[in-house]
């Protein structure tokens, strides 16, 4: 018999993409998902796939889109979206502002 204490919130939290005909990831992150935690993920997960994965001409080209949740807001977050995909992120606060809860934009949530 083990003892487990259950009654504290569980959290994960899944990343993935949709990149033409193809679903990128999907991640998952288990640790609480702040700024930095967020900046660290885009920079060195998402971005080392990318760039391992894609060809070139497609990444220079590419679009990204996040919801509007708090971690996703960060400075911080913005500023490394702003340098990787300088006007080409769509987001809350981004270049391209986007109603987060939109069904027919929001295809991850409906689709995948």
């Amino acid at each position: 018999m083990r003892e487990v204490d259950n009654q504290h919130p569980w959290s994960l939290n899944v990343w993935c993409g949709i990149l033409g005909d193809r679903i990128i990831g999907p991640f998952f992150l288990d640790e609480h998902l702040d700024g930095q935690n967020d900046t660290n993920f885009l920079e060195n997960t998402v971005m080392d796939y990318l760039e391992d994965t894609v060809p070139l001409y497609v990444l220079g080209n590419l679009w990204f889109q996040q919801d509007g949740r708090p971690a996703h807001y960060s400075r911080a977050t913005r500023d490394v979206l702003n340098r990787l995909f300088p006007g080409r992120w769509i987001g809350r606060g981004g270049p391209v502002e986007w109603p987060p809860r939109l069904p027919d934009v929001t295809l991850l949530d409906f689709w995948l």
